[in-house]
């Protein structure tokens, strides 16, 4: 796990080195155990290194074939690269038993085609310094980030934003597209990003930047081709795919321990983890809130593995350590549980490189309650006028009083009401929703509206949505979420969050081998009114406590509501009325109205605050 950057300008003129080493040491904080620059005729070229398989300095970065006319910066892990390196042996001489070399001779005796050879998470840029030609890859599901400008005759990409900022060119220019989708998800979703000239790499995806700078841009995997296929499920191939997914993510040349929840996900990688690595080390975080935490039952869960267990937890974040968490995750991002995270990955590192994490699990086997409401809202437009029931019953209890409990049974009627009357893919990309197309009218500037005339933050999911138009609903929902929710949400917290502190976080559920098996796994076998990850439970039904599978999901989320209702209304309150802040959103008014109403817990705008708030310590940070 590392960071890489470089600039590519085959006609262009080069920037002094200087530029390729502030941007190399922006990524510093993804793993210092070495770094290096190097400049060719094209091209300078920049990285990081976490030093986690072949710790020797024979294996840092850039490297480059012994002729020079190949080199490559690579960020990930290729789990399998042992397997792929032994058809490789009898052609190439190796000089590291690292997985870069494996990905460099593997791509120069394959093209293209050897990436349908990799499992693992990956982000990485081979140079073909005679074709004068730019080569870049993103894994399949897109936890490695990889992000890209072109600006004055030059291509220049990083693994985070930061780094591009240190180049003289780069221009501090908002998309106000990327600001709307923000103010209605939580998050930036697709290619875009909150700055106007950056790009992100989508998943699955390469670009090949010619020396005219023209980018030709190919899809070389799409898991559309696996949610098509209707696959009889098989309890023992799953749990077989998922041990065998946690051996491959056990390799390393240092420690390799466990995030632990107590959760389903979480206590099978745990299962198997043990099972082939005994000594095994796990960590979790809670909160004072009991409602909140779920330190006891990861603590019950490591001692039935009998593993060395470490806790922490979490009390509330300071003004300081918010601005630090928006510092590191370079755009606006509204998640609550990127703060857990975050401070679980500071607290890891201080033991540990790797960790194991189960995230993916909920998306592969239907874990989410939005499927469940996908299933109920079907069912509730049966009946005849159900638009106009389901908004007379929202007006009537859209003022009740909330709880602030975690995603609390108040807070998803509320939802369900709000938006099962429409359409079943608008619908699901609302379960979610924080600010509607209407809300954000009365929040944003003048200026703002105008940019945004006519934009509905709902086109980025119906483009998605369009093709899979023919799959059944649920395979349509599950397809969408993999390509914003999964993408753009979840990856980016465990990826910024680990990287932050130099922790490589793995996710065995995302192994390719899961993904392209459960894509084909029918809704009735994953989910149902009554119960989620019905397949999954069922298989590992006596792989792991019972006490675990009948458990109520809990989720991963921060007592947002409660912090902004208490120890943190000053800071809020503060940055609303900051020039800066006003100069998107300029109604006070407004915002103060929902902030009171929220803190009179007439509705729970807790997400809509915390959204505000984010944005405001972020533009503090970057504009």
């Amino acid at each position: 796990m590392c960071g890489i950057c470089g600039i590519f300008s085959a006609k262009g003129t080069l920037p002094k080195k200087d530029v390729i080493v502030a941007m190399t040491r922006a990524l510093r904080h993804r793993g210092d155990d070495a770094w290096g620059v190097e400049s060719f005729d094209s091209c300078c070229l920049g990285h990081q290194r976490l030093a986690i398989l072949d710790l020797k300095v024979s294996a840092n970065q850039p490297f480059s074939t012994l002729d020079r006319r190949y080199s490559i910066v690579f960020n990930g892990e290729i789990y399998n690269f042992k397997t792929i390196r032994d058809q490789l042996e009898s052609k190439y001489r190796f000089r590291t038993t690292s997985d870069t070399e494996v990905i460099l001779y593997s791509w120069i005796e394959w093209g293209h085609r050897s990436i349908d050879l990799f499992n693992g998470m990956f982000a990485f840029t081979i140079l073909d310094n005679l074709e004068k030609k730019l080569y870049c890859y993103r894994d399949r599901m897109g936890v490695k980030p990889f992000f890209y400008l072109k600006k004055n005759n030059s291509f220049i990409f990083a693994s985070e934003i930061k780094a591009l900022l240190k180049h003289p060119d780069f221009k501090r220019e908002v998309d106000y597209t990327a600001l709307s989708d923000y103010l209605s998800l939580g998050y930036i979703t697709g290619e875009k990003t909150i700055f106007k000239d950056v790009k992100r790499l989508l998943p699955a995806t390469y670009l090949v930047v010619n020396a005219d700078l023209s980018i030709k841009k190919e899809v070389y995997w799409d898991v559309r081709d696996f949610l098509q296929k209707n696959i009889k499920s098989d309890k023992k191939f799953i749990l077989n795919s998922l041990e065998q997914s946690v051996k491959r993510r056990l390799v390393s040349d240092v420690e390799v321990a466990s995030f632990v929840s107590g959760g389903i996900d979480s206590s099978s990688i745990l299962k198997y983890a043990c099972k082939n690595s005994p000594k095994m080390r796990t960590f979790s975080i809670g909160f004072p809130e009991k409602n909140f935490s779920e330190l006891a039952q990861a603590k019950r869960l490591s001692n039935h593995f009998s593993t060395a267990h470490q806790e922490t937890i979490f009390s509330q974040p300071d003004e300081l350590f918010l601005r630090k968490l928006m510092l590191s995750y370079d755009q606006p991002f509204a998640d609550t549980s990127a703060v857990v995270m975050f401070q679980l990955s500071a607290y890891a590192s201080k033991s540990v490189k790797v960790v194991l994490s189960g995230d993916g699990g909920d998306e592969m086997f239907g874990g989410y309650e939005t499927y469940r409401a996908d299933i109920f809202a079907r069912m509730a437009n049966s009946f005849p006028f159900w638009p106009e029931i389901s908004k007379g019953f929202y007006a009537l209890i859209s003022n009740k009083p909330s709880n602030f409990k975690k995603v609390s049974l108040d807070y998803k009627v509320k939802q369900f009401l709000r938006f099962s009357g429409v359409s079943f893919d608008r619908a699901h990309y609302s379960w979610r929703l924080l600010f509607s197309e209407d809300e954000k009218q009365k929040l944003l500037s003048p200026a703002a509206k105008h940019r945004l005339t006519g934009y509905d933050s709902f086109s980025c999911f119906s483009k998605i949505y369009e093709n899979v138009g023919d799959f059944a609903p649920y395979k349509q929902n599950m397809y969408v979420d993999l390509k914003t929710w999964l993408a753009d949400d979840i990856l980016v917290k465990i990826d910024m969050a680990g990287m932050a502190h130099s922790l490589e976080i793995r996710s065995p559920y995302l192994d390719k081998e899961i993904v392209e098996y459960s894509c084909g796994i029918s809704e009735k076998d994953k989910v149902n009114c009554f119960n989620t990850k019905r397949i999954l439970k069922q298989a590992l039904r006596g792989e792991i406590p019972d006490y675990v599978l009948s458990q109520k999901k809990q989720g991963f989320n921060s007592p947002v509501s409660l912090w902004l209702s208490g120890p943190l209304r000053n800071l809020f309150l503060k940055i609303i009325d900051q020039p800066l802040f006003k100069e998107f959103f300029p109604n006070t008014n407004y915002i103060e109205e929902i902030y009171e109403r929220h803190c009179r817990r007439q509705r729970d705008y807790g997400f809509c605050l915390w959204s505000l708030l984010m944005f405001g310590l972020w533009a503090d940070n970057y504009l």
